[in-house]
């Protein structure tokens, strides 16, 4: 479930962080703890290798939608420790779709350009021609 990932998330900071939280302090009060939850801005010790962040971030997304299911997160390069692409959610799945049919139209719109762009190039060739041909008789 999506919150028990969560929870892998925060139990994994805590383990490499020597059992920090990544945002509840001692003596804080719960709405201001529930505050952060919203809208959470993680801070990581130096120690923290950019993988293991790239996973905690991909386990505590807000949104249970984006976050990583238990699959996606045996398949982390964190966890595996091979060197392979980062795998990604549902949500970026769909982004990366979405950019790809961007620079598709992006191509097609460029194309049609250069081809119009083309035309009056030859439209323009052939009136100067006939313009020539006409200032000469």
């Amino acid at each position: 479930k999506p919150v028990d990932i969560w929870s892998v998330g925060i139990i994994m900071f805590q383990l490499i962080s020597g059992g920090l939280h990544p945002l509840a302090r001692t003596g804080e009060l719960k709405e201001a703890y529930l505050k952060k939850l919203k809208n959470p801005i993680w801070k990581f010790p130096q120690h923290f290798s950019d993988l293991g962040r790239n996973l905690f971030e991909r386990l505590c997304k807000t949104s249970s939608s984006e976050r990583y299911t238990a699959a996606q997160a045996l398949e982390h390069p964190w966890i595996t420790r091979e060197y392979a692409p980062v795998p990604l959610t549902v949500i970026e799945k769909l982004e990366q779709i979405r950019n790809g049919e961007k620079i598709k139209a992006s191509i097609r719109a460029l194309m049609m350009a250069s081809i119009m762009d083309m035309k009056a190039n030859r439209l323009d060739t052939v009136y100067i021609s006939k313009v020539k041909a006409i200032s000469k008789e």
